[in-house]
Order: structure tokens, then C-alpha cells, then sequence
């Protein structure tokens, strides 16, 4: 069982952390006397005496039990959140907050959150799905295909957008413009029937 800074194998015997093994003995005889199951004490906190006094009685195992409450009480102090021995949080901790409206984490977090964006990707990624050998036209019908079937959203498009450069924009833009005339065709000669 491993210590936690709060509750160790002393506090449960009511001892310090530099008693003796005749202080240990005694303090053990004392509240074994106390919470034996068979003069009404509970059973479990028994054990939890039980388990204490045999680490702590044997000195190499006592030896590997402090070794490993330091290194416990060491790790709290560091990690955030992590609490001192006396059980306080420790004097260097910072709380976290909520990010505040407008930051860069708060943007971050709220573009996370678009969980029908994580699918698309970006324009780049779509590139990368390529292999060398296609010819841009074709590359430029993949990329196409993907935007299309991004969902409605002015700014969003435009980040999905945001990782193509100058040829490759210049070229999805074009088949933008040609997919867009079509349309227009199409309906004006359903318009005009």
C-alpha cells in the first residue's frame, strides 16, 4: 500500500515520525487494546493498526516506507493541485480559472468544441492524402470535393482554407467559380422552362 501524505502508518498509531520502536510498541498495544474487534471496536480499523505496526516495527520495511512517504510528500508539493503534509495546498499552487471571453485560450477551447470541424481537417490534409503522382488537376477536384461537403460557415471555411497557399488556392478558387456557373446554369434553365 502506498502512503499518502495525509494518512500515514504513524498517524494511525498516534506517533511521530521519529518515535522509537518501544514508542511504536506501546502506542500499537495501546490502540489494539482500544479497537479489538472483541471489545466492540470495528474490524477494518484494526487491520489498518495491524497492517501499520508491521511495517513499522520491521526496520528495513519502515526504512522503504519513509523513503516512499518523502518521495509522496515530495510529488504534492510540485504538482499542481498537490497538498503539504499538513494537508493544506501547497504554498506554490496556482488555481486554475476559467479562460477569460476573448482569449486565446478561450477561442481555442471554442473552436474545440466544433466536434463536425475535427472530421474535415484541413485543406493541407487532404493534400497529404495524395499521392505525388496525381496531376493538380485532379488534386484540385479533391480539394474541391472536400469543401463542398464542409458544412455552412463563413469563418470556418475560411480556416479550413487558411493552410492552402498561392497556387493551390488560386486553383480551388477557379473550380469554385466554374461549380458556381454551372449551378447557375442549371437553375436558370429550370427558371426558364
Amino acid at each position: 500500500m502506498s502512503p499518502s501524505a495525509s494518512e500515514t502508518h504513524y498517524s494511525t498509531l498516534g506517533v511521530t515520525e521519529d518515535a522509537t520502536a518501544e514508542d511504536i510498541k506501546k502506542a500499537y498495544r495501546e490502540r489494539a487494546l482500544k479497537e479489538h474487534p472483541d471489545k466492540g471496536g470495528d474490524d477494518a480499523r484494526f487491520h489498518e493498526l495491524a497492517q501499520a505496526y508491521a511495517v513499522l516495527e520491521d526496520e528495513k520495511r519502515r526504512t522503504a516506507y519513509d523513503e516512499e512517504l518523502q518521495k509522496v510528500r515530495e510529488h504534492d508539493t510540485l504538482v499542481e493541485g498537490g497538498r503539504t503534509s499538513s494537508g493544506a495546498v501547497g504554498p506554490d499552487v496556482r488555481v486554475k480559472t476559467a479562460p477569460t471571453p476573448g482569449s486565446t485560450r478561450s477561442k481555442k477551447k471554442e473552436a474545440a468544441s466544433f466536434g463536425e470541424w475535427k472530421a474535415f481537417g484541413t485543406a493541407r490534409t487532404v493534400l497529404k492524402a495524395l499521392t505525388d503522382d496525381v496531376t493538380p488537376e485532379v488534386a484540385t477536384e479533391a480539394l474541391f470535393q472536400k469543401y463542398k461537403a464542409l458544412p455552412r460557415g463563413k469563418e470556418q471555411r475560411r480556416e479550413w482554407l487558411g493552410s492552402l497557399r498561392g497556387e493551390q488556392k488560386q486553383a480551388l478558387k477557379a473550380r469554385a467559380k466554374e461549380h458556381e456557373k454551372a449551378e447557375r446554369e442549371k437553375w436558370q434553365k429550370w427558371l426558364h422552362r
